[in-house]
């Protein structure tokens, strides 16, 4: 191998390593209830809803499916991070192998999202005229909320001048 090849490699597996990285330290630091489970938005306005309960039997097997999705991103999560670390530990790592797996599990994923995001639609679809308003509110509030934090955001980029 090349000096330069060899730098190239180096370079290549240190993004890797460290997008690995960023996103465990995201995940360990994102928000926990009391109860110990990640933030979920929905749980705020879960007692403001006063479901039935047929409803409250629908919002605790989806979030129990959420949380069992969530857990199961989380393995493989760690799966990916071992799978990278085993082929750094190669004279001459398989990436190719890392980006093909990755790129199966974030299609699995994908498609497990979106039955979530579907069945929570019907859901919603289902409230009262009344339920409905006090979700749609709650999310009229938590994107406010949000612009705001990403115009605080860009406002510190500005100012922090270009890369």
């Amino acid at each position: 191998m090349t000096k330069k090849w060899k730098l190239s490699l180096a370079s290549v597996a240190a993004v890797f390593g460290l997008g690995i990285m960023f996103s465990s330290s995201v995940m360990a630091n994102m928000p926990r209830h009391p109860d110990g489970t990640d933030f979920m938005p929905m749980r705020a306005i879960h007692d403001k809803l006063n479901l039935s309960e047929a409803q409250e039997k629908t919002w605790q097997a989806l979030s129990q499916e959420g949380r069992t999705l969530r857990d199961g991103m989380r393995k493989e999560h760690e799966e990916m991070k071992a799978q990278l670390k085993q082929e750094l530990d190669k004279s001459e790592p398989n990436f190719a192998a890392v980006a093909a797996k990755s790129d199966k599990l974030a299609d699995e994923r994908t498609g497990k999202m979106r039955h979530m995001r579907d069945e929570w639609i019907k859901f919603y679809d289902a409230l009262t005229p009344a339920q409905k308003i006090i979700v749609r509110d709650e999310m009229k509030a938590r994107l406010s909320k949000a612009d705001k934090r990403w115009d605080r955001m860009k406002q510190r980029r500005e100012k922090s001048g270009p890369n």
